[in-house]
């Protein structure tokens, strides 16, 4: 190849020459091709026109899908260019009916209908669905076949009222085909899904989709929603038109919008792009209007059935809001993406404000537990500090208690001392008798009391048998401390135990007790210090610090004042100019609370509230909220260009408007 551009900079160079050929630039070295074509906001080589040869560059083929319910195609796609027509036969549609009624699950029935009360009763063939109780019959719509709702009575569909047929002259489909061709995209690198009539020819589609062999695939909602696996090298997708349904939304966005997308696991910041479009002041903003509606029916439903549940309802309300400002674009008024977002937001305060004293008393009440929890460390620490490792007897005699426990006159320690060291000591073979017995005596004679049963190495240890078990504790005299619970303890000591401890048991496990004391003080004192910066950093965070019982008031009833002050300028001026002017004037009341309160604190009041924020600071200032962003752009050619393509999980929603020349 001629050239091959080192950066980014020196390719803008050699793009900004229109007598370079594109097919002659070698791109391996360049790793970021955003923002290059007058289709990218802040494009850098805005003028370009001949992109002859750009299909030659080495990219990873990046797939994009445009949804358009807008008619459907009159031909297959690969036929577009060769000007064919196509017809379908009565076999085509026959099987075609067939295939598309066992992916929905109609199924085919006998209905009596008369169209009218003189007319005869018929029997037709007619297509049922259980789940809406609805009857559909088929018909050919271009090279489709596609069910329409049928009239049970009459047996008359809502395609036959419209006399069954679609504007022949219009076809979108065939129109976008030739614009993205004459940008220089491959014929053979766009497809229809209407393409493929069989699932055996779909899957061939879905395949080519996720190798990159198709690029760009056009369809309705309803046909590429559930089942439509492509995600593989998504990078964008078209939402062309806008359906009725707020689920057709998430069904469409959710072909791209999950797990198993190549660049998202090369970079986690790889993000998809969203275009929605909208015509000013035509019947989109009545689409939008019409899912916003349902949306929100369908959120409020929900927040009835289930009030507890905070994920369904925020994705709803993230549908509504995300309708409402599509709405609002398609207005070409600013002020209705304010009115959308204090639509919103104005709910979320009033949830924080009425959750806020359950959440204050929440937090004063783990502050509580957490300064009991202090006191219960430093009360342990305490107890192994006040022992001296270097002063612990090393000696290995252990002193066991003989003391008649039925005597109760003489309770007193009486002791046989027994060297562990010396096994011909006459007394230790008598060691594990004599503990079996303290501890059947301590169960029989004796519930209830606190026995000392052994003394060794500066340490002695007492047993309570009560409520059918045995709990073995830890004291010292030299050292005056006492441990009588089973987390001051590693094992065995201070647990309620079903069965009796041996004589070995115990002399290992007060061995172990002693050699971890050192090891046992640090954990506690760790556990003061982290308990201590728990509460500090509760207490600095403490909501009647943030915010005041007068300021969530003032909050509330600004956050009030602004919302019904746009509402009413809307509904009471029917010119939209009028409604401009005054809310143009118009200073948001909730400006100053907010900024009293600081943008760090402000999202406390409900995510993402800090772009309300700035749109009241702008009108507070007496500028526009927001600036409206257009373009003509339908398709992005440069996304199908780069080499490593940006951007998925999160989605990145870019709102466009497409003058509708197609």
């Amino acid at each position: 190849m001629k050239y091959q551009p080192k950066n980014t900079i020196e390719l803008e160079v050699l793009l900004s020459d229109e007598s370079i050929y594109l097919g002659d630039i070698d791109t391996s070295l360049i790793t970021d091709m955003s923002c290059l074509f007058a289709n990218d906001i802040g494009a850098k080589c805005p003028n370009r026109k001949d992109f002859s040869g750009i299909s030659n560059w080495d990219v990873s083929k990046g797939t994009q899908l445009v949804f358009l319910d807008y008619g459907v195609p009159q031909t297959k796609s690969y036929n577009i260019l060769n000007n064919a027509t196509e017809k379908l036969s009565d076999s085509d549609i026959e099987e075609q009916t067939k295939i598309l009624a066992k992916e929905l699950g109609y199924v085919k029935q006998k209905l009596k209908v008369q169209k009218s009360e003189d007319a005869e009763i018929n029997i037709i063939e007619a297509y049922y669905d259980e789940i809406s109780d609805t009857y559909y019959k088929p018909f050919v719509n271009g090279i489709s076949v596609e069910f329409s709702e049928l009239n049970e009575t009459t047996g008359i569909s809502v395609a036959e009222l419209s006399d069954g047929t679609t504007n022949q002259k219009m076809d979108l489909y065939a129109d976008i085909y030739k614009k993205l061709v004459d940008h220089g995209i491959k014929p053979e690198e766009i497809a229809f899904i209407h393409d493929a009539t069989t699932p055996s020819e779909k899957q061939k589609i879905f395949d080519n989709m996720n190798q990159g062999n198709i690029r760009i695939l056009l369809g309705t909602y309803a046909k590429m929603g559930t089942g439509v696996n492509v995600q593989q090298k998504g990078v964008a997708m078209h939402e062309v038109t806008c359906p009725w349904r707020p689920s057709d939304i998430q069904q469409a966005e959710g072909r791209f919008i999950r797990t198993g997308n190549e660049f998202f696991e090369k970079d986690k910041k790889f993000k998809i792009k969203i275009y929605r479009y909208g015509t000013e002041r035509t019947i989109d903003s009545l689409m939008w209007q019409a899912n916003n509606v349902k949306a929100k029916t369908a959120r409020e439903f929900t927040q009835g059935m289930n009030a507890s549940s905070r994920t369904l309802t925020d994705a709803f309300s993230d549908l509504e809001l995300s309708s409402d400002m599509m709405k609002a674009q398609a207005t070409g008024n600013p002020f209705m993406i304010t009115y959308a977002l204090y639509k919103k937001y104005n709910k979320s305060v009033e949830t924080f404000i009425d959750n806020y004293h359950t959440n204050l008393f929440r937090q004063k009440m783990q502050i509580n537990d957490l300064e009991s929890q202090l006191k219960l460390s430093n009360a342990i620490f305490d107890k192994f500090e006040k022992i001296d490792l270097s002063n612990i007897s090393k000696s290995n005699i252990v002193v066991i208690n003989t003391v008649d426990i039925n005597n109760i006159k003489d309770y007193s320690f009486k002791g046989l001392s027994i060297n562990l060291d010396d096994k011909k000591d006459p007394n230790y073979e008598e060691r594990s008798r004599m503990i079996e017995e303290l501890n059947r005596q301590a169960k029989n004679e004796c519930q209830g009391k606190e026995i000392e049963i052994l003394r060794y190495r500066d340490f002695s240890l007492t047993l309570i048998y009560e409520n059918n078990a045995y709990i073995y504790n830890v004291k010292s005299e030299k050292f005056n401390t006492e441990f009588e619970q089973p987390y001051e303890f590693s094992k065995k000591l201070g647990e309620k135990s079903a069965n009796a401890l041996s004589f070995s048991q115990l002399r290992n496990s007060l061995n172990e007790f002693i050699a971890n004391i050192e090891k046992n003080k640090e954990k506690w004192k760790i556990n003061s210090i982290k308990t201590q910066v728990e509460i500090e950093a509760l207490e600095k965070d403490s909501c009647e610090k943030i915010l005041s019982k007068e300021d969530l008031e003032e909050i509330r009833t600004s956050f009030k004042a602004d919302f019904r002050y746009i509402e009413d300028t809307f509904k009471n001026f029917k010119s939209g100019n009028t409604a401009l002017e005054l809310l143009k004037e118009y200073k948001p009341k909730a400006y100053a609370p907010l900024a009293k309160l600081g943008e760090n604190s402000i999202e406390m009041l409900g995510a993402g509230i800090k772009e309300l924020y700035k749109q009241i600071e702008n009108m507070h200032n007496g500028k526009l909220p927001t600036e409206l962003t257009k373009s003509d752009a339908l398709i992005d050619v440069d996304i199908l260009t780069k080499q490593e393509v940006h951007n998925i999980k999160t989605v990145e929603q870019n709102t466009k408007f497409s003058s509708r020349e197609l």
